[in-house]
């Protein structure tokens, strides 16, 4: 049977759904839950990400009948701060949407630049929960 996977990580688990590609009807699920992370200093691991990812994925095809996967869809969490070296390797625990610890930073930026400038070139005024401030954050630490 052919299916399709949906994929959706986000701060507490990765779920995994294969539905059949004909008529989307639900085949089998799966789920493992990400480390626990709460504000101020909301943060996690990216190989914690993909061990679930994977953990999810192996617990939904063997809940299933022989299945081939055709195509897979992912939706993931927003405003997450994942820095990369030069060889594309994670330096340090992912700071996500949730984590504040991030507002000075964020103050200054909007300070020196000036409220009404952010919205201008931005459309928006950031809040702790966006990723400029993470950035400005991993800049001054």
């Amino acid at each position: 049977m052919k299916v399709v996977a949906g994929v959706d990580t986000s701060t507490q688990s990765c779920k995994v759904e294969l539905r059949s590609a004909e008529d989307f009807e639900l085949v089998a699920s799966g789920s493992a839950p990400h480390p626990p992370a709460s504000p101020p200093s909301s943060e996690q691991s990216p190989e914690a990400w993909w061990q679930a990812l994977v953990l999810a994925f192996r617990s939904a095809l063997a809940a299933a009948p022989a299945v081939e996967v055709e195509a897979i869809s992912i939706a993931g969490q927003c405003h997450g701060l994942v820095p990369l070296d030069s060889a594309r390797s994670v330096i340090r625990p992912a700071k996500l949407w949730n984590d504040t610890t991030s507002d000075g930073e964020l103050q200054k930026l909007i300070s020196d630049i000036g409220a009404d400038a952010f919205i201008a070139r931005t459309g928006s005024l950031p809040t702790a929960a966006f990723t400029i401030g993470k950035v400005a954050w991993l800049v001054a630490n």
